[in-house]
């Protein structure tokens, strides 16, 4: 009975510390390894959900990014433009695979928390 007892207690704590959240695996210099669709491997910030992209070079995006002194940095920037981006967090960045309703990203420049992100390109994740 008491052997019973132990082994179940003995899996009943095994399950709760398996379920216990795990941080994402980090690069060297502590950025989330995650494989940008360029083929450089590197990745400088947590990977973001935008709602939308917009080419950097896209005139009507130029004149919008105006209002936030950021047309020439965008201008200057490689990749896209993503707008209403949150930061996808969390145990191997699971938010890629099915908590993205928009475009997966990685950007260089995340500004006005979220709202505008400069330098963003599509990303994958690679298990």
């Amino acid at each position: 009975m008491q052997l019973q007892l132990f082994l179940s207690a003995f899996a009943f704590i095994g399950t709760i510390v398996s379920a216990v959240a795990v941080p994402p695996h980090r690069g060297e210099d502590g950025a989330p390894l995650v494989v940008r669709a360029d083929g450089s491997g590197n990745c400088n910030s947590v990977p973001q959900c935008c709602q939308n992209t917009h080419s950097s070079q896209d005139k009507s995006v130029i004149q919008g990014l105006k209002i936030f002194g950021l047309d020439k940095e965008a201008q200057k920037s490689k990749g896209s433009v993503g707008t209403k981006c949150e930061p996808m967090e969390g145990v191997l960045n699971l938010g890629l695979l099915n908590g993205c309703k928009g475009t997966a990203v990685c950007c260089n420049n995340n500004k006005f928390n979220g709202l505008v992100s400069l330098g963003c390109i599509p990303i994958t994740l690679s298990l």
